[in-house]
């Protein structure tokens, strides 16, 4: 019996060791994932940073560069476009007044014709009373609202030739405007495609190191810590530079073509090192099955 007894305290102790084991084990697998997680969001902290630098020193040269024929180009089209802006805000204010004045005598023209039939009656009742005296006032407020209707009618013609011209002058000037802000994004698009490569680049990084976050996470049982944190850094940055594409895609009327093509010698261009990312993952599977035997065997 005290034998039984010892053996089985020691196949407890066993047991109570090989459990410890495990759950050690699987500690030090989810630590291991929390520092692969924790590198892939250093890596991509450290070429924010990075980019940040690169992007300052690449404005600098921008304005560097002013003194070039671009820079020069660009500054004559908006001035150019300044000046067809204020002469533009000039035929639109001019228009406005034209129209308010023709409102004005259309109501004048209204106001006539319903004072003359009043003064037409009252004429010929101050005749008819020999009221010679307010007879002839009436007639001379008869005659004097009839040369205002004829200058009413000489003005109405040419406000209304006005309001044409200036319809005409308004619909030209955006014409303009439209053809010089198209120059001006001419002159601006060599700069703003490479803008847009390196926005597609830094994207395609970190869809890149999201997709080796998940890999980690999908590997480990438990909830890791940086999982959270890390997926919405990526896709936060991701939704910023999506819109910055976006705005530059629509500046510059890009096709569906153009922009592939962009985005496809961007994707060319980088070393992603999925082979790389492949054989970690395997190894760290074979080294998780190595820990399990090790226990097992103990």
């Amino acid at each position: 019996d005290a034998v039984t007894a010892a053996r089985a305290v020691h196949e407890n102790d066993v047991a109570e060791t090989l459990g410890m084991q495990q759950k050690l084990s699987q500690w030090l697998s989810t630590v291991d994932r929390e520092a692969d997680i924790a590198e892939h969001f250093a890596s991509i902290l450290e070429s924010f940073g990075t980019e940040a630098a690169t992007s300052g020193s690449t404005d600098a040269s921008s304005s560097g560069d002013a003194s070039g024929g671009a820079a020069e180009e660009r500054a004559l089209i908006e001035v150019e476009m300044q000046e067809i802006c204020t002469a533009l805000d000039e035929a639109t204010k001019a228009k406005g007044e034209c129209s308010m004045l023709l409102d004005n005598l259309t109501i004048e023209v209204r106001e006539i014709s319903e004072k003359l039939p009043k003064l037409e009656a009252e004429k010929k009742a101050h005749a008819a009373g020999r009221r010679f005296k307010e007879a002839a006032a009436a007639a001379n407020a008869i005659k004097a609202l009839g040369v205002r209707g004829e200058e009413i009618t000489a003005e109405t013609g040419d406000a209304t030739a006005k309001l044409d011209s200036l319809s005409g002058d308004i619909e030209a000037g955006c014409t303009k405007r439209a053809a010089a802000q198209k120059r001006l994004n001419a002159t601006e698009k060599t700069s703003d495609v490479a803008k847009l490569h390196e926005l597609l680049r830094r994207s395609a990084v970190l869809k890149h190191t999201r997709t080796r976050v998940e890999r980690v996470s999908g590997r480990c049982s438990s909830m890791l810590l940086l999982d959270g944190p890390t997926c919405a850094f990526i896709a936060a940055e991701l939704g910023a530079h999506q819109a910055q594409c976006s705005l530059l895609r629509a500046k510059h009327d890009l096709s569906e073509e153009e922009f592939g093509a962009i985005e496809a010698e961007v994707v060319a261009g980088l070393d992603l090192q999925e082979d790389e990312v492949d054989e970690d993952d395997h190894e760290d599977d074979e080294d998780d099955g190595e820990g399990d035997g090790v226990g097992e065997k103990e």
